[in-house]
């Protein structure tokens, strides 16, 4: 029965770390989105592809 406990507070911990991590790394993603728009006035992810301009 100890062991059951022990088991069950393991993933409750695991799983609340996980979902932790999760929510960091979108908050951070977010943040450094919010940040390159306030920069450079474009979205990151709507920029035009720049390597067929890069020379050899």
């Amino acid at each position: 029965m100890k062991n059951w406990k022990l088991m069950q507070g393991i993933k409750t911990g695991f799983s609340l770390v996980s979902i932790n991590l999760v929510l960091a790394f979108l908050n951070l993603k977010a943040v450094s989105l919010g940040f390159y728009y306030s920069q450079i006035k474009k979205l990151f992810y709507t920029r035009k592809n720049t390597t067929s301009q890069v020379r050899e």
